[in-house]
């Protein structure tokens, strides 16, 4: 899917990710990078997919603030949209 943000695009990628020792949930290229992408690990529930999509957009969006910072203003963002009601009924489309 490409999005855009702050007049850059992105491609939003849904896949299987390896979790490794630093158990990854997603990553965002530098928004220098030519073809961008944002991915996220596609077996998520959904709160976490919310989550995680914050949290890369919020990179994305501001490269140079702090993985503590992101953290904590992502995971505040997905409570509250997820008390406001938000849900999805389907997976997201994997890559």
């Amino acid at each position: 899917m490409r999005i855009k943000l702050l007049g850059k695009y992105w491609n939003l990628v849904f896949k299987r990710l390896r979790r490794d020792k630093d158990d990854t949930l997603g990553y965002c290229d530098s928004p220098k990078s030519k073809s961008k992408k944002i991915v996220v690990h596609n077996r998520l529930t959904a709160e976490q997919t919310l989550e995680v999509v914050i949290h890369e957009m919020l990179h994305a969006a501001d490269w140079h603030k702090s993985e503590e910072w992101v953290s904590d203003v992502s995971k505040d963002i997905a409570r509250v949209l997820t008390r406001l009601g938000y849900h999805t009924k389907e997976r997201p489309p994997t890559e």
